[in-house]
């Protein structure tokens, strides 16, 4: 580590660097949508066939019910959810990425607001109705927010290819017996 830091030197990246990477990679650099929803889950364990049809059945004819009864979810949350919200009416609160399971999140990005799924979502805990309260949309975030950031990675990026050609002119140059550096046997080398 001590020959690396004596021998590779990286430059800052320039403002104007910072800029041009934020410009080209714009999609990068926005907050996360906020989703407040709620949801009634029928619990199934995944491994028991049984319960898992019978959850699904009871989930479908739950969300036939809302389908024509939307002002119920509250109450059919609290009578029916195997989950702790059942006593906020299903409510979870705001949820980001992360906060749920990939298939509720999936639904949630589909969803508008006030829109109950007309199917239940299947997950590895049951089958989840899920009605979506309210969605606030990502935002762009200003270059001025994140140019330390981008600063960071384009560093950290510049030194780590540095680094790499340092380590290979050293070993082109050092006679090294016992292992073959360079050599190309796997399927995923090239």
């Amino acid at each position: 580590r001590r020959l690396i830091e004596e021998e590779v030197t990286v430059p800052s990246a320039t403002a104007e660097e910072c800029l041009r990477f934020y410009e080209n990679n714009r999609g990068k650099f926005r907050s996360e949508p906020i989703f407040e929803a709620s949801h009634i889950l029928i619990a199934a364990d995944p491994a028991d066939e049984r319960t898992r049809a019978a959850a699904r059945t009871d989930a479908e004819r739950l969300a036939a019910v809302l389908a024509e009864h939307p002002s119920e979810f509250a109450t059919m949350a609290r009578t029916h959810s195997a989950c702790p919200s059942a006593e906020q009416g299903g409510n979870l609160g705001q949820l980001t990425r992360g906060s749920t399971v990939a298939e509720f999140e999936r639904a949630l990005a589909r969803m508008a607001e006030g829109e109950i799924t007309p199917r239940p979502v299947e997950s590895r805990f049951g089958y989840h109705i899920i009605r979506l309260e309210r969605r606030i949309d990502g935002e762009q975030l200003p270059f001025d927010f994140v140019q330390q950031r981008i600063a960071g990675w384009l560093e950290a990026s510049t030194w780590s290819k540095a680094v790499s050609q340092y380590i290979a002119i050293l070993a082109a140059d050092a006679t090294i017996t016992g292992i073959d550096l360079l050599a190309a046997d796997g399927p995923l080398m090239q």
